[in-house]
């Protein structure tokens, strides 16, 4: 049985017997795309629609048949579950719009809308929903892989590296293959090239720098973390204690829900720091997920900006 099949069977076993539980959505700048679930089924299988829509809304960022007839707004949705009501709102024709409200500030003047909606019989839409993702499914054995480890030439999104000249970054690299860049610089020019917005402000727990699913190789999107390393880090050779406060940076970027690891820095990697991100690869693999992992070293750092002039 296929994935979405799967999770059609899943939906449609949850216990709903007045096929009433229903998920309700409002929108205002301050409470983003909030969902909550009602309905008098609620105590009966609202527990269990809510982990099973959790499982559904990972996938979607997981399955790469599918990942290019989702809307961005759908991928952008960091909760996997509001990810998939966020779905179930734009990709069925079961929500419907609800009242939209004035928000009023302290002086009686408009402060902005909220926005009102219902996914009603939330069941049945997910379970017709994954029918649909199910269409578009691709035997896993039909799907080609990326290699284990993949180079920025293979990616389309940077194929301006594929004929860039390393004479033209020489003034930019010292003798120890090193380029003075600070990490928010390289974070903006990714986003840039990549066309996605970064969001994220640095701290020591955050699991990547950098998501998308915007990047491709050989046509087929691919669900991509970063971790970005810029001049702050001293090291001449990045090692793995290098990586994070605690040496668990490698460790919390591959929790994402990615099919690319990619990990940039501005100078020479350790080779124990790349055995390290290719038996976490593989690790993935054995549990049959789809992983690749992607070393940028200072001179790679230095030839994507330098093609994109962002040097």
């Amino acid at each position: 049985m296929s994935t979405w099949r799967s999770f059609e069977k899943d939906f449609r076993e949850i216990p709903d017997p007045y096929n009433d539980l229903r998920a309700d959505w409002s929108h205002q700048e301050y409470i983003p795309n909030h969902w909550r679930l009602a309905g008098s089924s609620l105590r009966l299988g609202g527990d269990r629609f809510e982990q099973i829509a959790k499982l559904a809304g990972k996938e979607l960022l997981l399955d790469r048949a599918i990942i290019s007839i989702i809307p961005k707004e759908v991928t952008q949705e960091s909760d996997p579950f509001k990810r998939w009501l966020t779905a179930l709102r734009l990709m069925t024709k079961r929500f419907k719009q609800g009242m939209v409200g004035t928000l009023l500030d302290a002086n009686n003047q408009p402060a902005g809308h909220v926005l009102t909606g219902t996914v009603r019989d939330v069941i049945e839409s997910s379970a017709l929903l994954c029918l649909k993702l199910a269409v578009e499914e691709v035997p896993s054995s039909h799907q080609p892989s990326p290699p284990l480890r993949v180079h920025i030439d293979d990616i389309d999104n940077f194929r301006k590296v594929r004929n860039f000249k390393l004479h033209t970054i020489a003034d930019y690299i010292d003798s120890n293959g090193r380029v003075d860049l600070a990490e928010n610089i390289i974070k903006n020019a990714l986003a840039e090239i990549l066309a996605v917005k970064p969001a994220k402000k640095d701290w020591g727990g955050e699991d990547n720098d950098l998501y998308t699913s915007n990047l491709s190789i050989h046509g087929n999107r691919i669900p991509t973390a970063f971790a970005l390393k810029g001049r702050g880090t001293k090291s001449l050779s990045l090692k793995i204690k290098d990586c994070g406060k605690n040496g668990d940076q490698l460790v919390r970027l591959f929790r994402a829900p990615a099919e690319l690891f990619v990990l940039q820095y501005v100078g020479d990697i350790d080779e124990h720091v790349i055995k390290d991100m290719e038996g976490k690869a593989q690790a993935l693999r054995a549990q049959d997920r789809q992983a690749s992992y992607c070393i940028i070293n200072g001179q790679d750092t230095a030839r994507l900006l330098g093609a994109y002039d962002k040097l």
